[in-house]
């Protein structure tokens, strides 16, 4: 790095720290977010380095069991290995390594923004407030999950596209190396990658020179275009090895996403002005209001041609148009009789992976960092009055870290002392991978049909690879537990239903059982699907499909799911019918 770029990470450091300082104090004993999802990252970024040790463990978790493939290089971060290794090395620590990492790739998201900044912004301060995009609500929120703290690679990957022209050979080996690092750190950010691509190459008016350059560069003729030609075979074959397992489990095993279940974790256009306490994980889609008003003089400097920019200035409004239409998920209004419009179906239907999405509103990681490369232009709309330039710049500054440090209402977790004696599942699947025993239960987002689920435990008590009082807790009611007297039944309890709704748009429901799972001849009692009657000023039915974890746990979050709302707009009573089971509800569509 040059010493601006050096002087840049040194200011992104000091708004870093002027974050997370609650954070930075303990950092050997805590851990950012709450129990479940905080714990789960920790076991998803540290389970590739203790697999090694224990390879027979891999299988253990109910989560994982009958998909022994599928998330290998996925939610099990194979690509923090060298990471992770490297710091064991010097510390026996697991959660200072932990933390270290998470700063670390924190710390490289608005480092990687000032890079891409400077290409198109030369001077030094509008590439830094380019970088502060990294401190924006949505990606501070991101990072209780942990896979969105490594966007940086594929915020640089347009850097390296355009450098294919002048420098084919390298810039192919690069792109690469991203490309492989990401589909082995998230799938999710690969696809996200991929998409990232191909609208550069869509909007690009040069793209068929690069594929030239490319052709040329992979010339057997040369020694430099076997080098380049051996590299475009390696990555097609990589990826394939990547992939194919992750595409191929989903459709053997029926993890595949119905459209209807991802638009609850899509986002929604009020979503992105929506007041700081009425934010919602995975959805901080909030922009500050000197940010909103920073980006109208970003748009009337581009128009006017005072600023410069990647594309021609309607090629880059479509981009963000694009970009801002597909994070709004696979079906964002669920208006009849034209559903399918929305980009993410054509993803969805066509792209290996992308039925698997369930938080699709991360796929907003694309727009808000052109969002951020945007940002800067706003200054060019003030080049006449040099004192509002700077006022301007200390309040965008100002309001970012106010934003970030209003952002995470979860209480930390000490993981040191919470590991001592773990409460729950996905703090017991933590220890039990730290001891190097077998996990006796555990937890995750990841929906697996409890009929499979039942299948591969049948398989490792057969071969003596879980515990037998493990075999005995999963079979107590024998075979077919929907035989059971103790047979779980959907309860009113268990439905949480949102009391108004857009017209049009998806109307919220929360459901959280906490008994066992039953079994009937063909499909598993909590992967069923249910019927919606709604009466008022229209009358029409729908039908929305429930599937939960097969293994559930009485603190296991609530899951949220989407169900098809009224067009016309008035007061309507809801009723959901099942075997044993009738739920009314009142529900207010405007």
């Amino acid at each position: 790095m040059d010493k601006k770029s050096c002087f840049a990470l040194l200011l992104y450091s000091i708004v870093f720290i002027s974050i997370y300082q609650d954070w930075l104090i303990q950092i050997e004993s805590s851990i950012l977010g709450d129990e479940f999802d905080g714990a789960l990252t920790f076991f998803q970024a540290l389970w590739p380095y203790y697999s090694f040790a224990h390879p027979a463990r891999y299988l253990d978790g109910p989560s994982f069991s009958g998909i022994p493939f599928a998330y290998s290089f996925s939610d099990m971060m194979g690509g923090l290995l060298p990471f992770t290794a490297t710091g064991l090395a010097f510390s026996s620590n697991p959660i200072l390594i932990y933390n270290l990492i998470h700063m670390i790739f924190l710390l490289s998201i608005p480092l990687a923004l000032y890079i891409r900044a400077r290409e198109i912004y030369p001077a030094f301060w509008p590439a830094f407030l380019a970088g502060l995009g990294g401190f924006l609500p949505f990606f501070v929120d991101q990072r209780l999950h942990f896979q969105l703290c490594f966007l940086s690679p594929l915020i640089l990957l347009p850097l390296f596209y355009r450098r294919i022209s002048s420098h084919p050979a390298s810039s192919l080996l690069i792109l690469t190396g991203i490309f492989l690092w990401l589909a082995s750190v998230s799938v999710h950010l690969f696809l996200f990658s991929i998409v990232y691509i191909f609208l550069y190459f869509f909007l690009d008016r040069n793209r068929f020179g690069r594929l030239r350059a490319i052709l040329d560069a992979a010339n057997l003729k040369n020694r430099t275009g076997r080098l380049s030609a051996v590299i475009l075979a390696g990555m097609i074959c990589a990826m394939g090895l990547l992939l194919l397992p992750y595409h191929y489990t989903g459709q053997h095993y029926g993890l595949s996403r119905h459209k209807i279940e991802a638009v609850a974790g899509a986002l929604r256009v009020e979503h992105f002005w929506q007041p700081m306490q009425h934010l919602v994980h995975e959805k901080a889609a909030s922009i500050p209001p000197v940010w909103a008003l920073g980006l109208a003089l970003a748009v009337f400097a581009i128009i006017k041609g005072q600023a410069l920019i990647v594309f021609s200035a309607l090629r880059y409004f479509i981009f963000l148009a694009l970009l801002f239409w597909l994070c709004l998920g696979p079906m964002p209004f669920l208006l009849d009789p034209f559903p399918s419009v929305a980009p993410y179906n054509l993803l969805y239907e066509w792209v290996p992976g992308f039925d698997r999405i369930r938080a699709t509103s991360r796929i907003a990681c694309l727009l808000f960092i052109e969002l951020s490369l945007l940002l800067p232009a706003s200054l060019y709309a003030l080049q006449k009055w040099p004192t509002a330039r700077i006022v301007f710049g200390c309040a965008l500054v100002a309001q970012t870290i106010h934003f970030a440090r209003s952002m995470d209402p979860r209480p930390r977790l000490d993981l040191r002392q919470a590991l001592a004696s773990p409460a729950n599942p996905a703090l017991r699947q933590v220890r039990a991978m730290l001891d190097g025993q077998t996990i006796a239960d555990g937890y995750s987002g990841i929906r697996v049909d409890p009929v499979i689920y039942l299948v591969r435990a049948r398989q490792l008590c057969a071969e003596d690879i879980w515990p037998e009082e493990r075999c005995q807790m999963v079979f107590r009611d024998g075979p077919d537990p929907g035989a059971s007297a103790t047979c779980h039944r959907l309860r009113k309890e268990d439905f949480q239903i949102g009391e108004r709704v857009r017209r049009g748009q998806a109307l919220m429901i929360a459901f959280s059982p906490a008994g066992a799972f039953c079994l009937n001849e063909k499909t598993a009692f909590h992967d069923r699907t249910i019927t919606l009657v709604y009466r008022g000023p229209e009358n029409f039915e729908t039908r929305m499909r429930l599937s939960t974890p097969a293994f559930r746990d009485s603190q296991a979050p609530v899951l949220l799911y989407a169900a098809r709302a009224p067009r016309r707009r008035g007061n309507y009573t809801l009723q959901i019918r099942e075997t044993h089971l009738l739920l009314q509800s009142s529900v207010e569509v405007y």
